[in-house]
């Protein structure tokens, strides 16, 4: 019981883990989705094939959100999901090629571009993770939302959206909130591919 009623406090004061709906689009996103086992939201081109084309872009996200306060400030998130989801997409081998950069010869090659954002960051509290992260207490959230387009045309071919909760941390120092954010992001990156190596019915 009185655990119960100091966690109540905790949560008013430093924030307990719930699961909101997603908290809007940044990017232009047409087709409607459907819930998927990898990300949280998923649409693919029935057409759609990517072997059909030359080389996949991921082009620097967008963050929509701004970034927390302290140390997570410095960190170059955008950087670091173009960089996750560059390796997921590399790993998975849907695509013969895959890059951050355009190349010089842009107009001679069928292209597709990876473009995303950043819709929702919350570190959580690692005081309230520290006491009750058991619970669900001071959790971390990240959300994003992505589309796959091609380049040529505009037309978008993939969609996907998914906010992940921050594992839960029972140390006595309550986790480190970047590292958790971290891991959030690595693994929306691999549900992207997963997605969409699903959807194309690779081996």
């Amino acid at each position: 019981m009185i655990r119960s009623l100091a966690l109540l406090v905790i949560c008013s004061v430093a924030g307990c883990a719930t699961s909101p709906e997603r908290s809007g689009t940044a990017l232009t996103l047409p087709h409607p989705m459907s819930p998927n086992s990898h990300v949280d939201q998923f649409y693919m081109a029935p057409d759609f094939r990517p072997q059909h084309y030359d080389l996949l872009i991921v082009a620097e996200p967008i963050l929509a959100v701004p970034l927390p306060k302290g140390e997570l400030t410095y960190t170059p998130w955008a950087v670091d999901l173009r960089t996750a989801l560059a390796q997921a997409m590399q790993r998975a081998g849907l695509f013969s090629h895959v890059e951050t950069e355009p190349p010089d010869d842009l107009e001679a090659r069928k292209i597709a571009t990876l473009e995303s954002a950043i819709t929702e960051m919350d570190p959580g509290s690692q005081f309230a993770r520290w006491m009750f992260g058991e619970f669900g207490g001071g959790n971390s959230f990240l959300e994003v939302e992505g589309r796959i387009v091609d380049a040529s045309t505009g037309v978008v071919l993939v969609q996907f959206a998914d906010r992940r909760r921050g594992a839960a941390v029972f140390d006595i120092a309550g986790g480190d909130s970047q590292a958790l954010l971290q891991e959030d992001l690595r693994g929306i990156a691999k549900g992207v591919a997963s997605a969409l190596g699903e959807a194309v019915g690779a081996p």
